[in-house]
């Protein structure tokens, strides 16, 4: 079966548009990158597992607002593309 998303495009040109997509996917970086730095001196100062369970939990919480992110920009491109059939 052949998707058809790929012809649902954003403007990136007009950012007041993205605000949300943008604040969603620098929270999504956040997450991740503090994630991974807790992880390593959970795992330097002995506890192992701990520090396992912080790094996988901090990427799936970091993938979901990265998911969220993607879902509104495509539901934006869709209704802009709504708009313009009117």
């Amino acid at each position: 079966m052949k998707s058809d998303l790929g012809r649902y495009e954003l403007d990136y040109s007009n950012r007041e548009e993205n605000k949300t997509v943008a604040i969603l996917t620098f929270i999504a970086w956040a997450i991740a990158i503090a994630g991974i730095v807790i992880a390593f001196f959970l795992f330097v100062h002995g506890s192992i597992l701990t520090s396992g369970f912080v790094l996988m939990a901090s990427l799936a919480v970091g993938a979901l607002f990265r998911g969220m992110a993607e879902i509104i920009k495509l539901l934006q491109s869709i209704l802009l593309q709504l708009k313009q059939r009117k």
